[in-house]
């Protein structure tokens, strides 16, 4: 996206793919393209908004407030065809029939006397071409000025006609509301969230699965996907900086995950024993291995006398997982509904004790004459050392996975 089209007077976007006598050249499918992206992740930092009788704050774009999910095909005509929703979630075509209306279809000033009252749209058409802006073009020697007024921001709490992003339940407020990324959790992988994509649980207010993700389960109890498919789900998006005031972008974000969909929506009666419930439990235990590769690393740095908040436990950890981003990203397309569950998730034990103690083995073989000599932990005057974190390490590993007598 060509951010020095919306950049502001006193801070020009840096990293822009223009140099500043060409920052308004653009090809008309360059415009276009811009237009959607820019009402979809507009930012708040622009004053100007429309005239209305009561104040309010200006809309960010409504993807910026979503955490997006959503079916990737083969082909651009699959993937288009897998997230057709047709039937939102909660609905009863039966009971109602909603009437679809792109937004650019209304006069504008009947769509802007609607955002006026604060309510979220009633049909895909028109949520899917929202706007946060009202946008005016003029042309001057072939090239557009571009003029904009803030609309009002909308409620997407409960919004569960919007079926590409992902909830949690506000226990405070009690209503779900989308589970937004941060800058803090930009290298977390999406299968570490799994749970979050497909209801695991039966516990009311514990989870809502995404829209997007009824919807293919719905397509696959129709016969329509078969059960062998494997469906990937993809995230994608931007991150805002954090500031109230500016929303600007930070950073941008892009995963996906592979899954048969016999494994996504097991057909087994007991839920415990579903493939979703139990990919659930492993990615559970693998992060608590991964908060013991945390402490063990933190622990190296009480050694050392040095206080850095968990820097570098941290930094010990993202590398820990990045090794297993793409092995469990390998197991996760790899399962069928054939498999034998212990058997599988065995599988994955050894490999998270494998890549959990090559992480430790690393910061044993460089450990400094401090760390050696450790240091009297507490007033009975233990005395402890790298090599007693590292046994304490090891066994509690072995403890979380189930395996005995550090078998791997």
């Amino acid at each position: 996206m060509n951010r020095t089209i919306s950049e502001s007077n006193n801070k020009p976007d840096i990293f822009s793919p223009n140099t500043s006598p060409h920052k308004n050249d653009l090809s008309l499918a360059a415009l276009a393209r811009w237009l959607i992206t820019y009402q979809s992740f507009t930012a708040v930092t622009d004053k100007t908004k429309v005239v209305a009788k009561e104040k309010f704050s200006v809309s960010p774009g409504w993807l910026y407030g979503l955490n997006p999910v959503f079916a990737t095909g083969n082909n651009l005509f699959e993937t288009l065809m897998l997230n057709l929703v047709l039937v939102p979630q909660g609905v009863d075509l039966e009971i109602e029939t909603i009437s679809q209306q792109l937004a650019w279809e209304l006069p504008i000033e009947e769509y802007v006397k609607a955002r006026l009252t604060g309510i979220v749209p009633g049909n895909l058409a028109e949520l899917y071409t929202i706007w946060s802006r009202v946008i005016h073009i003029e042309w001057d020697n072939g090239q557009p000025l571009i003029f904009s007024a803030g609309l009002p921001k909308l409620d997407n709490h409960e919004a569960f006609l919007e079926p590409m992003t992902i909830w949690k339940f506000n226990k405070k407020d009690k209503e779900w509301q989308p589970n937004l990324r941060w800058l803090n959790s930009l290298g977390k992988a999406m299968w570490r969230n799994f749970g979050q994509y497909i209801s695991v649980q039966q516990a009311e207010n514990s989870q809502r699965e995404p829209g997007i993700v009824t919807w293919l389960h719905l397509l696959q109890s129709k016969k329509t996907i078969a059960d062998e498919t494997a469906l990937r789900l993809t995230t994608v998006g931007l991150i805002n900086d954090g500031n109230a005031t500016s929303q600007s972008p930070a950073a941008e974000f892009a995963d996906e995950m592979q899954i048969n969909a016999d494994v996504l929506f097991d057909p087994n009666p007991e839920k415990r024993l579903q493939w979703p419930k139990r990919i659930e439990d492993t990615v559970e235990m693998t992060e608590k291995v991964g908060a013991l590769v945390w402490y063990f690393a933190n622990h190296i740095m009480e050694l050392r006398g040095v206080k850095d908040d968990g820097a570098f436990a941290n930094r010990v950890s993202a590398r820990f997982y990045e090794r297993l981003n793409r092995p469990f990203r390998e197991w996760l397309a790899g399962l069928t509904n054939n498999d034998e569950r212990d058997e599988k998730v065995n599988l994955w034990k050894r490999t998270a004790k494998q890549v959990a103690v090559q992480t430790a083995d690393e910061l044993l073989n460089s450990a400094t004459p401090q760390d050696i000599r450790g240091r009297v932990k507490n007033a009975d005057g233990d005395q402890h050392n790298i090599f007693t974190y590292y046994r304490i390490f090891r066994a509690s590993v072995n403890k979380v996975l189930g395996i005995e007598g550090g078998k791997s």
